[in-house]
């Protein structure tokens, strides 16, 4: 069951990422033509701004998640009910809390712009119709999403939420195609935060019928909550501290360069996170219950970092070759090409993303919080100060390279020393590190061997010459990258067998049931 549903749910993740993803392309090159890269710049940063309001809800989240695996496992109805009502009781007041966030943060906006053309207002009723959703998905649906994600059922998540999402680009796109401004292409994703509001409630009403109000708080789920909160502070920050560090030295024009590559680097992660992030709530599920006794879940665990590493060296590989063309046939505009430094540093950003993937899985599904903490912390501050410093020099290309620097030497090694310390203590962290040195060098040699080849010459300004170009590229990685880990990597043979059964199973009980 936990591989039927983590496949079910990397589906439904993994095919609307393709479609919105592409319909994103569409979108802001329509948003850059019709209403100019400042606006792009400003709607972009005031987006990452409002990301700092997951920190409203103190990292309950995380912690419900964690809390809600083993209830389930056990179908302890009771015990749900607690955690459920916990949540809603919470989830509503952070609700609130983000309202007068928004009505009182909005103030300090026009200071983060540098060389700011907008008026005050403006950006003020800008700040808070963007920001109204927020408050809406803790007030009314945040505590339905998780219980479906816990329950191993993320696919009836994705199915919602990316469906609505496809239609809601469609319908962006067709605005923007009669010169909409900045306030209705925002107010437009109204109707679908509310659509996706009813969808939640009616399928949990459904299925979790035996969910009731109970007068009970869970205070070891709200103790818990504490350590994710802290966890999630670095996060936010380390997440958006790029954007405002540009707005505030370089100005929005920057800043809508530097997303437009990064809306790149995460189409891409997403795309892999699909793939290996389905995994996460049954992963949960797994060191829930006894399989994990029998090292079981390290297995799996190799599986996966190892087809992540797969992954990781055929999407840099491609990112690499093909990305300054892509620009200029989606922008078309000679301002967001960037230098080898930047493209550079965006190609390893995309690779570091990608391979850490697996220890973030293994982290979060366990609950580590405790003692991940404060790593966010270091990493983040690490990360602003080398902002900072290189970005005054080497410009965006100075800021990537920092973020890759600080996840690559500080992050990553302390989280995996958590991991390994509390979770697969009885195997070593060098089982990790030999992949991601093995995945890195096998990108750099490829990309060295398409510098010697001087490859770019090919391409032209044609999208039909990208796509084809770009294809055969991906064709050659995926089939040298290939043999390569079939030779080398029996855990990515055993991957390969897995999902082969996986397929086999499913058409066989697909037969049976016809057949009857």
């Amino acid at each position: 069951m936990r591989s039927k549903n983590s496949f079910l749910t990397m589906i439904t993740s993994l095919i609307p990422i393709f479609i919105v993803g592409i319909l994103g392309f569409i979108k802001t090159r329509l948003f850059i033509e019709s209403l100019g890269s400042e606006a792009n710049g400003l709607i972009q940063m005031i987006y990452r701004i409002l990301g700092y309001l997951s920190l409203a809800e103190l990292g309950l989240g995380g912690a419900i998640m964690y809390k809600l695996y083993k209830p389930i496992k056990d179908d302890d109805k009771e015990k749900i009910s607690i955690i459920i009502t916990t949540a809603t009781y919470y989830f509503r007041r952070i609700g609130l809390a983000i309202l007068i966030f928004l009505f009182t943060g909005m103030f300090f906006i026009p200071l983060l712009i540098h060389n700011n053309t907008y008026e005050n207002i403006y950006i003020y009723t800008v700040f808070i119709i963007a920001g109204l959703p927020y408050a809406f998905e803790y007030i009314f649906y945040k505590q339905y999403y998780i219980l479906i994600a816990a329950d191993q059922k993320q696919y009836i998540n994705n199915i919602i939420f990316n469906g609505s999402n496809i239609v809601y680009n469609l319908t962006l796109i067709i605005a923007l195609f009669k010169n909409i401004n900045i306030f209705e292409y925002i107010l437009i994703s109204y109707p679908f935060v509310i659509l996706k509001a009813i969808c939640l409630k009616k399928y949990v009403k459904k299925h979790y019928g035996y969910i009731e109000r109970i007068d009970k708080i869970d205070k070891e789920t709200i103790n818990m909550s504490k350590d994710v909160f802290v966890h999630n502070i670095g996060d936010a920050i380390n997440n958006s501290c790029d954007q405002l560090i540009l707005s505030v030295f370089n100005g929005l024009t920057y800043v809508s360069i530097y997303t437009s590559y990064l809306y790149i680097v995460k189409y891409l992660k997403d795309i892999t996170g699909a793939i290996l992030k389905s995994t996460l709530y049954s992963f949960g599920n797994l060191f829930a219950s006894k399989d994990n006794n029998n090292g079981k879940s390290y297995r799996i665990f190799k599986e996966f970092l190892s087809f992540s590493c797969f992954l990781s060296i055929i999407i840099t590989v491609v990112f690499y070759y093909s990305i300054k063309s892509f620009i200029m046939v989606w922008i078309n505009n000679p301002e967001y090409i960037i230098d080898m430094l930047g493209i550079l540093s965006f190609t390893f950003l995309i690779s570091i993303n990608i391979i850490i993937i697996p220890i973030n899985i293994a982290a979060t599904a366990n609950g580590l919080f405790k003692y991940t903490k404060y790593y966010s912390f270091i990493n983040t501050f690490a990360n602003v100060i080398l902002s900072i410093i290189l970005m005054r020099k080497f410009e965006i290309g100075g800021i990537v390279s920092a973020t890759v620097l600080s996840t690559l030497l500080i992050w990553f090694p302390l989280v995996l020393k958590v991991v390994y310390k509390n979770l697969f203590y009885e195997h070593s962290k060098l089982d990790y590190i030999k992949q991601i040195i093995k995945s890195l060098l096998l990108s750099s040699t490829f990309i060295i061997i398409i510098n010697l080849l001087d490859l770019q010459k090919y391409y032209n300004n044609s999208i039909l010459n990208w796509l084809i170009i770009s294809t055969l590229c991906f064709l050659l990685t995926f089939l040298l990258t290939s043999i390569i880990y079939i030779l080398t990597d029996k855990y990515f043979r055993n991957f390969i067998i897995r999902i082969i059964e996986l397929f086999w199973k499913g058409k066989k009980n697909e037969n049976i049931n016809c057949s009857s």
